[in-house]
């Protein structure tokens, strides 16, 4: 799953449609999510704009798609662990 920041709060069991850029790579994935959890952050952005943690959980996503994630995520875990 993926942890975000949302400026709503959304419900648990709500499925979203979510396109994201992952650096290092050309095009955009997409991957069909449930809301798993939400946390309001009690604190706003600098707009002002109330701001929540919303956890995810993958339900659907291509194979190609998921590679471009998994490898990303790997290098963040790799470059975390060498400090």
């Amino acid at each position: 799953g993926l942890c975000l920041v949302t400026y709503e709060k959304l419900k648990e069991k709500d499925y979203l449609d979510i396109e994201m850029d992952v650096p290092g790579f050309s095009k955009s994935i997409r991957a069909v999510c449930q809301v798993a959890w939400t946390k309001d952050l009690q604190k706003s952005d600098d707009k002002g704009r109330r701001l929540f943690y919303v956890g995810v959980k993958i339900n659907k996503i291509k194979p190609e798609n998921e590679a471009i994630l998994l490898t990303h995520l790997y290098t963040l875990k790799d470059i975390n662990t060498k400090s």
